[in-house]
């Protein structure tokens, strides 16, 4: 920790003035923030399955997308002790609201809160204080974003339904993998920033073909989650605390030598905005390149592409 070079005298005493390096006082701020939530995942003391919904201020659809999380643990975790865990932005006052209205399931256990600070706004801080507590709690983790919807077509679902729990989940829990990727029939134009920017150049240097690297659904077995948060004070000073999350997770897990699969979850359907989608593609790019940098010694031995197994709904 930096210290000043002139010292203070105060009654006869050298003293030494600290100055905090910026991010010191941002991690200082995060860590003040999480002690509530942490508390409350103490208090559960374990569970099987926690899953994340990191949020910005979806009033209008993140409530359904914690009542779909809860109808999916319910219907295919019944025997499970799972928690569900909703944390968001600053911004995000009117959906914590509205998830908290929310009547409380006795078998599911939720935790609510904001990163109340703008110097902790991101897609990332949220997503690292969800892992964190399924940390805390020895569970694996499932990740929701806050936007997806569903529809119903001749009587079937399309879009968020509760069996994508069990897609996300279920490699993870026989052991088939450590993290389950969501993948989507869309069409080529519909998702640019992936389809003609990430997938092409992350499978080029990575040597494995994940479809979906920006905006997906992930599961992530709880013996991953200590490799995520063992470098966190250097990591969320970087776009890894925004957008870049997903690049970053797909990154570290393929380095690390994980078992990776996709989940077929059908039709994505959610609110773009092409103002996200630019803050987006800035961050994503970021990241990438800099963990291209980061993991040159690896990618440069490694000549052989992996073929992910595939889970169908």
């Amino acid at each position: 920790m930096p210290v000043s070079p002139s010292n203070n005298k105060k009654n006869g005493n050298t003293r030494k003035e600290v100055i905090l390096h910026p991010f010191e006082k941002i991690e200082a701020c995060y860590k003040n923030i999480m002690q509530t939530p942490l508390k409350q995942a103490e208090q559960i003391r374990e569970a099987d399955i926690v899953v994340g919904i990191p949020f910005y201020n979806e009033a209008d659809s993140v409530p359904r997308v914690v009542e779909i999380a809860k109808e999916g643990l319910n219907k295919y975790y019944p025997g499970f002790k799972c928690v569900i865990v909703a944390a968001g932005s600053p911004a995000g006052r009117e959906a914590l609201e509205a998830i908290d209205a929310l009547p409380q399931d006795n078998k599911i256990e939720r935790i609510t809160f904001l990163l109340d600070d703008e110097r902790i706004n991101g897609k990332g801080w949220s997503v690292r204080a969800i892992a964190e507590i399924a940390q805390t709690l020895g569970a694996d983790q499932v990740i929701l974003e806050a936007d997806l919807k569903s529809r119903k077509n001749n009587g079937d679902i399309e879009g968020l339904a509760p069996d994508w729990i069990y897609l996300l989940l279920e490699p993870i829990r026989t052991g088939q993998a450590d993290m389950v990727v969501s993948k989507f029939n869309r069409h080529f134009l519909e998702a640019p920033i992936s389809t003609f920017t990430m997938y092409p150049l992350f499978t080029a240097i990575y040597n494995c073909p994940i479809h979906r690297l920006v905006g997906g659904q992930w599961g992530i077995s709880h013996h991953m989650l200590r490799n995520y948060l063992k470098d966190a004070r250097r990591m969320w000073a970087t776009d890894i605390s925004g957008y870049g999350i997903d690049i970053w997770i797909a990154a570290s897990a393929i380095v690390s030598g994980a078992k990776i699969c996709e989940a077929n979850l059908g039709i994505k359907i959610h609110k773009p905005s092409i103002a996200k989608n630019e803050l987006i593609l800035r961050q994503v790019a970021s990241v990438l390149f800099a963990q291209i940098v980061a993991d040159k010694e690896w990618w440069e031995e490694s000549h052989t592409i992996r073929e992910l197994p595939l889970m169908q709904p």
